[in-house]
């Protein structure tokens, strides 16, 4: 904080890379940080990183069969935090643990449910161009399984 009247020193301004909230702030209105449990080989060799976009898949079981359909589509890759909270980048050796993404506040009801009941998988997008973010793939038919449970 900067008292009314002082100077702005700029020792006294936290750059937005420091900041412990960071994945908060690179929210857009009424999206929320969700975190995913992550490894080596859900990140692509480490190859997602903060920034990219990603789709994420969902699979449950109903009875004997396996239903695997996509969920959402561009989500926005917030961060990737090793098992200490450190920011994971590709030049280095850590071991990616937390994923913290972008998601509509609304739709985080469908991921937890997913994740209750069955799993999911991320996948680097392949619309590389599109401005939209955590698009719902509303024909997705793991979606009137999960409405109906």
């Amino acid at each position: 904080s900067i008292p009314k009247g002082s100077l702005v020193y700029q020792s006294s301004i936290e750059s937005i890379d420091d900041a412990i909230d960071e994945p908060a702030l690179l929210l857009n209105v009424n999206q929320a940080v969700f975190a995913i449990d992550v490894n080596i080989s859900s990140t692509a060799g480490n190859s997602i990183q903060s920034g990219s976009k990603i789709d994420i898949y969902g699979t449950i079981k109903n009875n004997r069969e396996t239903i695997v359909d996509l969920l959402f589509k561009q989500v926005r890759v917030l961060s990737i935090k090793d098992k200490n909270g450190n920011e994971v980048d590709n030049k280095t050796n850590q071991i990616p643990k937390i994923m913290l993404i972008a998601v509509d506040q609304n739709e985080i009801p469908i991921l937890t449910k997913v994740i209750a009941i069955g799993d999911i998988t991320i996948t680097p997008t392949s619309e590389f161009f599109s401005e939209d973010e955590c698009i719902l793939f509303e024909s997705s038919i793991l979606l009137g399984y999960l409405y109906a449970q």
